[in-house]
């Protein structure tokens, strides 16, 4: 992936592990809109996850919900990893219902166990 070293990702995946949703969801958004193929794609889905979880964190169950599920349909192809995370792991993490992220302590970190 022509992402993974690139700065301006690492600091987007730092951002969302530390919490900060719609900072990284910016961070991504600018990657994307220079990105093509299946970085594009990638970079999508973790825009999408970004804004489910900052949709949590509002109490916006129904975005929360909807973003969920489609950053799962996104990224379950780039599995078993992709761009120095583990879509596995990340996937096996997502709650089988979003709208119970914010009572839910398992917000996947994007780097853990990968880098």
């Amino acid at each position: 992936m022509g992402l993974t070293g690139v700065q301006a990702y690492q600091e987007a995946l730092d951002l969302f592990d530390s919490g900060h949703f719609f900072e990284a969801h910016e961070a991504l958004e600018f990657l994307w809109l220079k990105s093509t193929g299946n970085d594009r794609n990638f970079l999508k889905g973790l825009i999408q996850l970004a804004v489910c979880y900052h949709h949590a964190e509002v109490g916006n169950a129904t975005g929360t919900q909807n973003l969920g599920t489609r950053a799962r349909l996104r990224l379950a192809p780039y599995a078993p990893a992709y761009g120095g995370i583990d879509v596995d792991q990340l996937l096996a993490n997502l709650l089988p219902a979003p709208s119970d992220l914010p009572k839910d302590p398992r917000i996947p970190r994007l780097l853990n166990g990968m880098g």
